[in-house]
């Protein structure tokens, strides 16, 4: 069985309308060759949270905030995964607070791998945004944090990142 692969989109990708169409053209989904896109929060999360005076810098702060970030962020992952279907590609959005699949423990980030290695290998791209609640307070992951707890569950996943300038020790295949 063909390794997974796990697509890292960096900041800048994620505001970029027309990258998100474009990946939806260039990638194909299969069981062969399963994938799970990773992602941040972007410039539409925190332009929702500035029109109520937010930052995703104040997650944690109060559970009005959280659940105000927890929106925001969750309305651009059904964007991004919008417009990923719209391209033809067939793909369904998730946060890390969805059923912990992202969780804190012992100050270790930890991944559920095999819940969404599952759906990844039915054929559709899950796309995971890197937020997470640890002891009732949100929390926004890094992407490399995301891959090192990745490759912890899943020691076979070929990392790839989309961004400028990828961390080189997280690099992979």
């Amino acid at each position: 069985m063909t390794p997974l692969r796990l697509v890292l989109i960096g900041r800048k990708l994620t505001e970029d309308l027309l990258f998100w169409e474009q990946l939806g053209r260039a990638v194909k989904a299969s069981p062969e060759t399963p994938m799970v896109l990773l992602h941040g929060p972007g410039e539409v999360t925190e332009r929702t949270l500035e029109g109520d005076g937010l930052s995703v810098a104040d997650a944690g702060r109060d559970p009005e905030t959280d659940a105000a970030i927890i929106a925001a962020f969750r309305a651009e992952n059904r964007r991004s995964v919008a417009m990923l279907t719209d391209a033809g590609l067939p793909a369904v959005g998730f946060l890390g607070t969805d059923r912990r699949m992202i969780s804190m423990d012992q100050g270790l980030l930890n991944v559920r791998a095999d819940l969404i290695s599952r759906t990844a290998a039915s054929g559709t791209i899950p796309l995971l945004g890197g937020l997470f609640e640890d002891r009732g307070l949100v929390r926004i992951a890094g992407l490399g944090g995301m891959a090192s707890a990745w490759g912890r569950a899943d020691g076979a996943v070929s990392i790839r990142w989309l961004v400028p300038r990828p961390p080189r020790e997280l690099m992979s295949g």
